[in-house]
């Protein structure tokens, strides 16, 4: 186990930052990732990603493979992995992409530390306010401190979390069921009742 600062194992990057009012292009090649693609299961859904026009001096903020997302802006900031491919796509400036550079730490590891309690209690103390919003600034998540223990635990660390979200949803979802069973045996029951 070691202890780095953020800025010690990874480049930060600010999200892609428009010129001018983004307007949906439907046959570009091109997607932002924006605040609202981020699910209430911190995972981004790929699903309506907004179609942008992008120029080749802004092909620096297209993401790669293993970045990190990093939500900067408003009080909720989180981590997210994404768990599939992003070809061609960038996130807009609510986000910071944070691309590892050293070979001893795996995103989903790095992601799912920015989530905890440790780092979470860091940003609400380094939080700075804006005019209309609070955000952390770069200088601020460069220097957030991290604890890397060993690659294998890392992993394990990662497909315990994932396991852990799998349950939750399903969980969810069967509350949902057993909501939705009550409600109609109650209802048909009224009914039964009223027409007695």
């Amino acid at each position: 186990m070691r202890k780095a600062l953020l800025k010690e194992v990874a480049a930060i990057q600010m999200g892609y930052q428009a010129r001018t009012r983004l307007e949906p292009v439907a046959e570009s090649d091109y997607t932002i990732i924006l605040g609202k693609d981020i699910s209430a299961e911190n995972e981004i859904d790929v699903s309506n990603l907004v179609r942008i026009d992008l120029k080749t001096e802004d092909s620096k903020f297209l993401l790669q493979r293993k970045d990190v997302l990093f939500m900067a802006k408003g009080t909720s900031n989180l981590a997210v992995y994404p768990k599939q491919s992003l070809h061609n796509t960038v996130a807009s400036g609510s986000f910071y992409a944070i691309r590892i550079t050293v070979s001893d730490m795996e995103p989903g590891y790095l992601a799912w530390w920015l989530n905890q309690r440790m780092a979470q209690e860091y940003f609400a103390i380094n939080r700075s306010s804006g005019a209309t919003l609070s955000f952390i600034t770069a200088e601020a998540l460069r220097n957030t401190p991290i604890l890397i223990p060993e690659i294998e635990m890392q992993r394990k660390i990662v497909k315990l979390a994932e396991l852990y979200s799998q349950m939750k949803n399903k969980t969810k979802k069967l509350l949902e069921l057993q909501s939705d069973l009550i409600n109609t045996v109650t209802y048909r029951a009224i009914i039964k009742e009223e027409k007695a």
